[in-house]
């Protein structure tokens, strides 16, 4: 059976994705003419899963909500081994730009990458030469970030307010 694409739609739930027919049926209940969504993309080599029947993340590591103590546990092949309720995470699309996407092509000492981050409408392009992380959040980050460099032969680390927000 072949997968469905999974779309996150913010106007329906700013957590969970959806399959499109899904999303359609939810649109004519809560009478919506329009809404953006954004495809999704299964995560992998993660230490968490998607529990179907308690409707939330679960730690591989700790097995907390689920595992074999689980009241809703049911091996897949009505042995042992993983649940049937397992599912996956889901992250919206990142998209990889090409180096030329400004219409020059830059050098080795420039920016040499574009990500672009977010739905059609509503999106960021990131710059750089190297990616450390990126995560996806409902609110500004109200943490401090860190800095790092060298000077002189010594490194030095200092916080600095999160410099990368889209709204």
């Amino acid at each position: 059976m072949k997968k469905k694409q999974m779309y996150f739609c913010p106007a329906i739930s700013e957590e969970y994705c959806y399959p499109l027919n899904s999303i359609v049926d939810e649109m004519n209940e809560q009478e919506l003419q329009q809404v953006t969504v954004a495809k999704a993309v299964r995560e992998t080599n993660t230490n968490y899963f998607f529990c179907k029947a308690v409707g939330e993340c679960c730690s591989k590591d700790t097995g907390e909500p689920c595992g074999k103590s689980c009241s809703d546990y049911e091996p897949r092949n009505g042995k042992n081994g993983c649940c049937k309720h397992r599912g996956f995470c889901y992250e919206p699309m990142v998209e990889v730009l090409p180096d030329n996407f400004l219409g020059v092509h830059t050098n080795r000492n420039s920016t040499n990458w574009y990500l672009k981050i977010g739905s059609e409408e509503k999106h960021i392009i990131i710059a750089g030469c190297q990616i450390h992380y990126a995560i996806r959040c409902e609110e500004r980050p109200t943490e401090r970030a860190f800095d790092w460099g060298s000077h002189e032969g010594k490194i030095w680390t200092s916080e600095v307010p999160n410099r990368i927000w889209m709204e």
